[in-house]
């Protein structure tokens, strides 16, 4: 939640370890969807599967961010009264060589503004999915709460734990913009999009950084 109080915000900051994951860009169309493609047709995305899929979706009174696959699953179930945990009951990790977590958030209007989380993760000592729910019911001006796939670098990286961490939106998109993309610089970073949605109105505004491509 923005600090003027009637702006709501998503954002994806995407990363990349290989070639392959570095050779993305997000892309948006008229819908308000948010998509990954192919930055170099030339060169290899990795398996299409786990690196290009819509990030984010949107109703009038609904916000979906995902990192994978299971956005629309995740979209259709909290369109129909469902709920993104239900949604993603029968899926795991993504089935790369370091098992990287799904994660989902889901930020709707219906009655008083609400954010879910939720973060699929392998789990310490099994192969196993742990499954991490957190919801806020109360969002105050100026927070936004952040979970990762990883919580730093190394080989295997190890996974995000924890309590998504609070994380300030301040300003104007614009201020947004550059405070994230400033933090996030780096040998990993591939792209950030933000998206600005007016709880007045129900529009939506967004902005893309692409490092590779455009």
């Amino acid at each position: 939640m923005g600090d003027h109080g009637s702006k709501y915000y998503l954002l994806y900051a995407m990363t990349g370890r290989s070639p392959e994951s570095r050779n993305r860009v997000f892309k948006s169309d008229e819908s308000g969807r948010i998509f990954t493609a192919v930055a170099d047709p030339s060169k290899s995305v990795g398996d299409p599967k786990n690196t290009l899929y819509d990030a984010m979706l949107e109703s009038s009174q609904t916000l979906v961010v995902s990192n994978g696959q299971h956005t629309h699953q995740v979209f259709d179930s909290v369109r129909h009264e469902g709920t993104p945990q239900q949604a993603l009951r029968q899926w795991t990790f993504e089935d790369d060589k370091i098992g990287t977590a799904r994660i989902a958030a889901v930020l709707s209007f219906e009655r008083n503004p609400m954010l879910e989380m939720v973060l699929l993760r392998r789990a310490v000592f099994s192969a196993y999915s742990e499954r991490n729910y957190y919801g806020f019911n109360t969002l105050s001006p100026g927070v936004g709460f952040c979970i990762s796939t990883y919580a730093g670098d190394g080989d295997p990286p190890p996974a995000f734990y924890g309590e998504p961490v609070a994380l300030p939106l301040l300003g104007r998109m614009e201020n947004i913009v550059a405070t994230y993309k400033d933090a996030l610089e780096g040998k990993n970073f591939v792209a950030l999009v933000i998206k600005e949605f007016d709880f007045g109105s129900c529009k939506s505004r967004i902005e893309i950084i692409n490092r590779y491509g455009s």
